[in-house]
């Protein structure tokens, strides 16, 4: 997490909660927006299998959604049986790039994935817990897995892991946070219209201007030859055809 408060907007600053984990000390405002887009770029492209999940461990260290530990007090971030509940906030984060109307609209969503939900520990807590819909009954899936391997999984304190501060006499909002994801979050709130994805490999990337569609070069080329292939096969014979008897 940032030492000094980075601020992503006119009116939005980031103020950082408790001691410092992330790596964006010492960056300037731009390369420090680089580095959270690009995390969370690989956050929601990470495949399905262990080597996908421990290639994100590695690049993106600091990056764990939700601070969680066994009965000794030892971190779990980035273990092998903590991978149900990363699938899940990677899952989480990519229905609001795709832009998914029913996660938009369904606020304890948006609670979880920014960290102030208060009772998003109550599925670890609580072993007798249960939701019937949304994201509680989603983290209690994934709660039930790491319970197999570390029976006595809990969430740290203080909770929640992230909070919004108001300054009335500025006129800023600001979060206080605890980890570099909810920091990437709220960035990537604050400029929702860079999310995007493409229409060719469906990869989610984020987009340097409103009119882009593609991630890449390549996906654009390989789209507009689709593209003119399939307009000259549709309307390609008829003209021939036309051609052909005007010159008779």
């Amino acid at each position: 997490m940032i030492k000094q408060s980075i601020k992503l907007h006119q009116d939005i600053v980031i103020r950082p909660r408790g001691q410092s984990t992330g790596r964006h000390s010492g960056l300037n405002h731009q390369a420090a927006k680089i580095k959270i887009w690009s995390a969370l770029e690989c956050f929601a492209n990470t495949g399905d299998s262990l080597d996908d999940y421990q290639r994100t461990a590695t690049k993106w260290p600091t990056y764990w959604p939700l601070p969680i530990e066994d009965g000794q007090g030892r971190s779990l971030a980035w273990n092998e049986a903590a991978q149900c509940l990363f699938n899940f906030y990677r899952d989480t984060l990519r229905r609001f790039w795709a832009r998914d109307a029913a996660t938009l609209r369904y606020s304890e969503y948006t609670e979880v994935l920014f960290g102030v939900a208060r009772d998003v520990y109550s599925p670890f807590d609580d072993i007798g817990y249960s939701a019937e819909v949304g994201p509680l009954a989603e983290l209690t899936v994934a709660a039930r897995h790491l319970r197999m391997s570390f029976p006595e999984v809990r969430g740290p304190n203080p909770r929640p892991i992230a909070s919004f501060w108001l300054d009335w006499k500025t006129g800023t909002a600001s979060l206080d946070s605890l980890t570099d994801f909810q920091e990437a979050v709220w960035c990537f709130f604050r400029e929702f219209w860079r999310a995007r994805v493409c229409r060719q490999c469906m990869r989610f990337f984020i987009a340097d201007k409103s009119a882009q569609s593609y991630c890449t070069t390549e996906c654009s080329t390989q789209a507009h030859q689709a593209s003119a292939r399939l307009w000259w096969r549709e309307k390609g014979a008829s003209r021939r055809t036309q051609r052909k008897e005007g010159k008779r």
